[in-house]
């Protein structure tokens, strides 16, 4: 029978970047928000991980996932400008630049250089 105590798996999902591809669009305050301007490349998340002890099992590019979540973006929006403009404009908030970066970001995912990565590890044997 093996022993299995101190042993376990570790799954982290994240957005990834080639980051020295990103578009200006998605380098300022906007893209922060939506998590594109700290995104990382995919093998920069399993130094993290072996710098933590662990050994990268599996990688998994679900950047499918990452069309969705910019095209769920794209309806919100929409939906605010379409029912809550004037609050929008009382609040002093401009969503005139919004476009731009959501077109970036799907070219960026198109052309490789976004992405959503599954990451599955280890603990490293001693």
């Amino acid at each position: 029978m093996a022993d299995h105590r101190g042993s376990g798996r570790l799954g982290i999902t994240d957005v990834t970047a080639d980051t020295d591809r990103l578009q200006p669009e998605l380098r300022g305050l906007t893209a922060r928000i939506a998590c594109i301007a700290d995104a990382r490349p995919l093998d920069d998340y399993a130094k993290l991980l072996a710098a933590a002890g662990l050994s990268t099992l599996t990688t998994e590019r679900h950047d499918e996932a990452m069309i969705r979540m910019i095209d769920q973006i794209q309806a919100r929006l929409d939906l605010l400008r379409i029912t809550a403009a004037a609050r929008l404009a009382d609040a002093g908030v401009d969503l005139t630049a919004a476009p731009a970066v959501l077109d970036a970001a799907r070219a960026a995912v198109t052309d490789g250089v976004l992405g959503y990565a599954l990451l599955t590890a280890v603990k490293s044997s001693p």
